[in-house]
């Protein structure tokens, strides 16, 4: 049997196109209730800790967009060094004008 018709799923990530930002939309709620069924199931915690869900969202996006986007590792790693550039050049700037 064919599909005539794409089956269509509803919602504001079935409009995105580009891939990498529909799995970015999808992964924030997915990986931090994923990290609630960790907390539960491994780390015998309460469900209703959300730092510790948090954490894993943060490890779990990490971990998987590194696996997944290997080939823009030199991008993200210049974003990271712009980033840290610009954080520093704001405590710089802070602290001439505090004294």
């Amino acid at each position: 049997m064919q599909w005539k018709k794409t089956p269509r799923v509803s919602g504001a990530t079935s409009r995105v196109k580009i891939p990498f930002l529909r799995e970015l939309a999808l992964s924030e709620t997915v990986f931090h209730e994923v990290g609630h069924h960790i907390q539960i199931g491994i780390l015998k915690g309460n469900y209703k800790q959300e730092p510790v869900a948090e954490k894993w969202e943060t490890e779990l996006s990490v971990s998987y967009f590194v696996r997944r986007l290997w080939y823009l590792s030199p991008l993200f790693f210049l974003v990271l060094i712009i980033g840290r550039a610009f954080r520093a050049l704001k405590r710089m700037k802070r602290q001439i004008r505090s004294g």
